[in-house]
C-alpha cells in the first residue's frame, strides 16, 4: 500500500493528494511504526513523513534525515514533486497570513501547502536560536503533555493561526496550590498573577525578536478582549550577526 502511495505522490495527479495522504498517514501511523517501515518507504513517502512529524524542527531522528536543511532548491523541489503541474510559475505559499486564507470551512483541518511547511520549519529554527542567543530560554514545541516551562515555539500546520506562535508556560502551573486552585476554579490572586506574566513574557520575546529584524504580529481575536496569539511571520531580510 505504502508503494502505491508512493507512486501516487511522484505522479502528475490530483494536486490534492499530498494533502490527502499527509493526513492518511497522520492516521495510520505512529513514530515508531514509521522507524520500522523506513527502510521500505519509498522517497515521496519519506518525505511526506519528515514534513509530518513535528518533532523534525527540533532535530529529526537520524534515521528520518533524508534530505539536508531545507533551503530554497529543496522547497522548490517540494513544490514540483507534490504539488503537480497545473499551475506553472504560481508563486511558492509560504506567508501565514495567506494560508490563513485558504483554510477551508467545510474541513476539519487543513494541511498547509508543503512549500509553506517547509519555511515555517526552517523559521522555528531562526526563532530558537535567536532567542537563545540573547540568553532567553525557548524550546520548539513537541511535548503535547507536560510541556517544559519557558516560551515554546509553536509549528501550527492544520489550524489558524497558521505558521509560527508563541506561547508561555509557567512554572507556577506546576505547584500544588495552583493546580488546586485551577481545579476548584478560583479565580486568585496566584492565577491572576500568573496570566499576567505570560503576556508580559511573550511580549517581551515578541519584541526581541522584532529588534532583530524577525515580521511579528499581536493578533487580538477580540476586539474588547486581552486574548491573543503572538506571531512570528517570517524571518529578517537583513540577519544581525
Amino acid at each position: 500500500m505504502l508503494a502505491v502511495l508512493d507512486d501516487v505522490l511522484a505522479g502528475p495527479g490530483d494536486p490534492d493528494r499530498h494533502t490527502v495522504i499527509s493526513m492518511f498517514l497522520r492516521a495510520a501511523l505512529d513514530l515508531e511504526s514509521v522507524r520500522e517501515l523506513w527502510p521500505s518507504l519509498g522517497p515521496h513517502v519519506r518525505r511526506v513523513c519528515v514534513l509530518l512529524f513535528t518533532s523534525w524542527p527540533a532535530g529529526a531522528p537520524e534515521w528520518m534525515t533524508v534530505d539536508p536543511p531545507w533551503n530554497p532548491a529543496l522547497v522548490a523541489r517540494i513544490r514540483s514533486d507534490d504539488r503537480g503541474p497545473e499551475a506553472p510559475g504560481e508563486p511558492l505559499v509560504t506567508d501565514p497570513l495567506v494560508v490563513d486564507r485558504l483554510e477551508d470551512p467545510e474541513e476539519i483541518v487543513t494541511l498547509a501547502p508543503p512549500e509553506a511547511i517547509a519555511a515555517w520549519s526552517d523559521l522555528a529554527g531562526q526563532v530558537h536560536a535567536e532567542l537563545t542567543r540573547v540568553g532567553i530560554g525557548a524550546t520548539i514545541e513537541t511535548r503535547l503533555f507536560d510541556p517544559a516551562p519557558g516560551v515554546h515555539i509553536a509549528l501550527n500546520l492544520t489550524l489558524p493561526p497558521y505558521g509560527i506562535t508563541l506561547t508561555w508556560r509557567n512554572p507556577l502551573e506546576n505547584a500544588k496550590e495552583y493546580r488546586d486552585d485551577l481545579l476548584a476554579q478560583n479565580r486568585t490572586e496566584l492565577q491572576a498573577y500568573s496570566i499576567e506574566t505570560h503576556h508580559i513574557l511573550l511580549r517581551a520575546a515578541l519584541e526581541v525578536l522584532a529588534a532583530a529584524g524577525f515580521r511579528t504580529m499581536t493578533h487580538y481575536y477580540f476586539p474588547h478582549d486581552r486574548a491573543c496569539e503572538y506571531r512570528v511571520l517570517a524571518p529578517p531580510e537583513h540577519p544581525i550577526g
